[in-house]
């Protein structure tokens, strides 16, 4: 910690973000906290002599205090909400009145089975006699056609509608919807279907970063791509995502391999390694070793750009690109410091991004494989270079696995079993998947030669992609249903950090420490097992135009629903599975809503009526 003392404010700014965020401060009074909490340490340090022993301790004190207020007072100033001229101020929720509202769109359309969502920026909030120039994010959802798909980042459209605040989940243990747009700073949303129009486009550097990934995907399917192919290849090598199939994005994730799919450190990575390797080879000076940093970096934000500027990416890249500018200043630089300071400068920018899921991964990966796969690499040595090799990508797949899988279980609640073989499989798979993609895209002026490439391109995907459901397929290839809370994540986390405290020190009371916890994570799922042992419970779920029911006896349940649903589990999972987990359900039976309709069932000394058209009222 002493070495690192980034880490140690880093997570304090962050303890202040997440404060300000929870329990929604906004005034100013934390402002003049801030400065003067500043102002004393500057009086500390220039009035009180060295010599004094408690000086460093009170300073430092001092410091870590004005770091969680500095996390507080950014979150203040970032929260949009906080703003005079927030649109909110200006409209009416009750009334349901339609604005002529001027929006901006933000970020890159999202196309849906039967809309286009738009993240935009609205500027203005028109009535019949006035027009006010407001801020703040919306969602709009368009009816989905040709010209709401053409939409671009930096055009500006003017709708017609009422806004609707988001409202909490109706069911338990379903995504909360409201609460992601949330931590977005999204709280309304507009259904304007083709009440509409296009008004102007605005040149910005987005723009033209999503139009130049436009172009790339559209030179995939000039090659000769389409289908899975495309859109894996799209998702693979820029990180455009919407054309890909639901049961693609299930088969990848049950393969532990969805961080194939969007793009962020390990593109970058690949493409750092591979320019690190080819100026290796051309032997520059150490006098112009500055060229070689220059021209990485420009070439690793050019793949940032030409991937739309994306936030994973423009992450991943912020990452790397504060390692290499480390590296090119002191090569002695602790990592551990380089990778706090790209944090604290990302959560500067948007304090918001410490509560998205993909930050919190990707910080987590990276700290694990820092700090973990050194040492568990140390653990076997062969004398086979190409053995080495794959240990050391096995010992990398485990050390991020380590770091992230309390919160991979927390959000997601499932563990891929075979993450080292999928990783040995997809890693150098996506090396060469990645370099033929932008290969592809540097001779897309060549039609015979992209072509080629496109039918070479094709098999390599299908390869691909055949590799992860054989994965998948391999009968335990997850275990799924785990449900834990966010006290039992932060308690293993705890307990990890405890063990590996306890390996580096030998002391006892760190190892006595970690049984305690473990004990109180078993006496935690002991009590919760009690409870559902003896739980008996109906159920209707709030799913819009279907029926669905749970029957609950203990760990045994039997679900009731409409034969749409049954036919469509991925929609009914949705909606149910995650309470399923919660109160760790076995399979249910299903029963046909059909085959119960104008009938009633007995259950737990309940009467229970599906009432239909030819009830008798008996």
């Amino acid at each position: 910690m002493i070495k690192s003392p980034l880490i140690k404010f880093c997570l304090v700014f962050i303890i202040g973000i997440l404060l300000a965020h929870h329990y929604e401060l906004c005034s100013d009074i934390f402002i003049g906290i801030f400065f003067l909490i500043v102002s004393l340490a500057f009086i500390f340090e220039i009035f009180i002599k060295h010599s004094i022993s408690w000086k460093n301790i009170i300073i430092e004190i001092i410091i870590i205090i004005a770091v969680l207020f500095a996390g507080i007072v950014i979150t203040i100033i970032k929260t949009d909400y906080n703003q005079n001229d927030h649109f909110s101020n200006f409209i009416s929720i009750e009334k349901k009145i339609n604005y002529q509202s001027l929006i901006k769109l933000s970020s890159p359309i999202k196309i849906n089975e039967k809309s286009v969502k738009i993240e935009g920026e609205v500027k203005e909030i028109k009535y019949p006699y006035s027009t006010f120039s407001v801020t703040g994010k919306t969602v709009v959802y368009l009816d989905k056609d040709s010209l709401s798909r053409s939409l671009l980042t930096g055009d500006n459209i003017v709708v017609y509608s009422s806004f609707t605040m988001l409202k909490g989940v109706t069911n338990p243990g379903q995504f909360n919807y409201q609460n992601y747009l949330e931590k977005k700073q999204i709280e309304y949303v507009s259904y304007t279907n083709n009440n509409w129009q296009f008004i102007s486009s605005e040149l910005s550097l987005i723009r033209f970063a999503t139009i130049c990934r436009n172009y790339c995907v559209n030179s995939f399917e000039k090659a000769g791509l389409s289908g899975s192919e495309l859109a894996i290849a799209s998702a693979l090598t820029f990180g455009y995502k919407d054309d890909l199939e639901n049961d693609v994005k299930s088969s990848f994730s049950s393969a532990g391999a969805m961080h194939v799919l969007a793009v962020s450190g390990l593109h970058v990575g690949i493409i750092y390694l591979i320019l690190i390797s080819f100026f290796k080879m051309i032997l520059i000076s150490e006098r112009y070793k500055w060229v070689v940093y220059i021209l990485i970096l420009f070439i690793l934000w050019f793949y940032t750009f030409v991937s739309g500027l994306t936030p994973s990416v423009v992450r991943a890249c912020t990452m790397f690109s504060f390692f290499i500018l480390a590296d090119a200043i002191n090569k002695s630089a602790n990592v551990f410091n380089i990778l706090a300071a790209s944090a604290i400068f990302l959560l500067i920018v948007d304090p918001f991004l410490i509560m998205q899921v993909s930050f919190q991964l990707s910080y987590l990966a990276v700290l694990g494989i820092l700090y973990l796969q050194p040492k568990i690499n140390r653990l076997f040595v062969s004398r086979f270079w190409i053995i080495n090799k794959v240990w050391a990508l096995i010992t990398v797949s485990i050390a991020a696995q380590l770091a992230t899988f309390p919160l991979t279980i927390y959000y997601f609640h499932q563990f891929p079993n075979y993450f080292i073989l999928t990783n040995l499989l997809v890693i150098p798979m996506a090396f060469v998947i990645l370099i033929i993609g932008i290969v592809i895209i540097i001779l897309s002026f060549s039609n015979p030669f992209t072509v080629f490439l496109g039918s070479l391109y094709y098999w390599v995907l299908k390869i691909f992609y055949g590799s992860i459901n054989f994965i998948n397929n391999i009968p335990g290839s997850k275990i799924e249903g785990f449900s834990i809370n966010l006290f039992e994540t932060i308690s293993i986390y705890l307990l990890l950090l405890l063990i590996l405290v306890y390996i580096r020190t030998k002391k006892a009371q760190y190892i006595y420490s970690s049984f305690l916890i473990i004990g109180l994570l078993f006496f935690i799922d002991y009590k919760e097992d009690f409870k559902i042992d003896n739980l008996n419970r109906i159920i209707i779920y709030d799913i819009k135009d279907h029926f669905a029911m749970d029957l609950i006896s203990g760990n045994n349940h039997y679900l009731i629903c409409d034969e749409y649903l049954l036919n469509n589990k991925q929609k009914l999972f949705f909606h149910v599975q995650n309470n399923w987990f919660n109160l760790d359900l076995n399979k249910p039976v299903y029963i046909n809503l059909n085959s119960l309709l104008d009938k009633s069932l007995e259950w737990k000394n309940k009467s229970i009526a599906f009432i239909g058209e030819k009830w008798n009222n008996q």
